[in-house]
């Protein structure tokens, strides 16, 4: 699956439209071949007594050619069913979790499993069901490409951030994760979650990765501990942090201090901090999350409270810093 491509980048004017609905934004993180951005379309919330019943809505829209398009769309607000195809399977997407798609050929059907030769046959039509995230909901429509595109567009489903990027972002090469440790990272075999903000002075160091442990099988196929990967980053010997995630096998965590941030991959997660000796997690007072902390220590984030599970750690660094790192935390591509 390739990184995101110029054709699935979205002109300023559109993001700002799109940030204006006031609801989170699932945008392509993935084009199939030849598919560029085509336009955004809005709508404002309706019928609002004192709620919103419909909307607000979005769609975005991508192009291959006059018959070959896909859109993702969200709502705030009600949905409809979109009845029944020929053929019905799933998909896990990192951000939604379980995603039915439907598709067709020649119109209604009876949603029937497909086989793997009508996966890679372009459909007449194809869309995922609503899917929530919070109080909004989410599909993909397309029509003229095949399941197993629309599979992939689906898994790949990115977040839109909330705001731009700030002026004082560090630069790009801080965060950079060299190409061989990137393909390592692919290899483990769940989705990889990496920092889009490294504070100043902290660069790249090194990837540890741990294939699913022999015999460590709950299943025939599942991985009941691991497999896992770290991503360290590192400012001097005893000032680090390191992004980690695991297929499965984690325990929970209290400290001396407990504080909560928001993250568009994982919601809403707890960060602990403190000496590392479990403490009574109070709330920090805004002098403390600058100051720095010898231990720092996020809860196990992950996609709709299933694994894989992800989560920071850090030392020497102060909370707020951290808490940069884990609201910016993106899918490796």
């Amino acid at each position: 699956m390739s990184a995101m491509s110029a054709g699935a980048a979205i002109p300023a004017p559109q993001v700002a439209a799109l940030r204006a609905t006031g609801i989170r934004i699932a945008a392509a993180g993935y084009l199939p071949a030849g598919f560029r951005f085509a336009r955004v379309t809005t709508r404002a919330c309706a019928n609002k007594k004192p709620h919103c019943i419909e909307g607000p809505t979005y769609t975005i829209r991508y192009e291959r050619n006059a018959s070959a398009w896909l859109e993702v769309d969200g709502t705030g607000g009600g949905i409809g069913s979109g009845g029944t195809l020929d053929y019905r399977t799933a998909v896990h997407s990192p951000l939604l979790g379980t995603v039915p798609l439907n598709f067709g050929f020649a119109g209604r059907g009876d949603a029937k499993p497909p086989i793997p030769a009508l996966m890679q046959k372009p459909a007449l039509e194809l869309y995922s069901d609503f899917v929530p995230s919070g109080d909004d909901k989410y599909q993909i429509a397309a029509g003229g490409i095949t399941a197993a595109e629309a599979q992939k567009v689906l898994a790949a489903l990115v977040w839109l951030p909330a705001s731009q990027p700030s002026t004082n972002a560090p630069s790009s090469t801080t965060a950079a994760i060299p190409r061989a440790q990137a393909v390592a990272l692919r290899a483990v075999g769940i989705p990889i979650a990496i920092p889009a903000d490294v504070p100043a002075g902290f660069r790249f160091v090194r990837v540890t990765t741990q294939p699913c442990p022999k015999g460590s099988s709950s299943g025939s196929t599942a991985c009941k501990f691991g497999p896992d990967y770290t991503i360290r980053y590192g400012k001097s010997p005893v000032s680090w942090f390191q992004i980690e995630g695991t297929g499965g096998g984690i325990g929970g965590v209290d400290d001396d201090y407990r504080t909560t941030v928001h993250t568009s991959l994982f919601g809403t997660v707890a960060l602990n901090f403190g000496t590392g000796r479990v403490g009574d997690a109070k709330a920090p007072t805004p002098a403390l999350m600058q100051t720095v902390q010898p231990h720092l220590l996020s809860d196990w984030g992950s996609v709709g409270g299933k694994g894989p599970f992800y989560h920071l750690e850090g030392a020497s660094m102060t909370p707020a810093d951290a808490a940069k790192v884990l609201s910016s935390l993106t899918w490796l591509r």
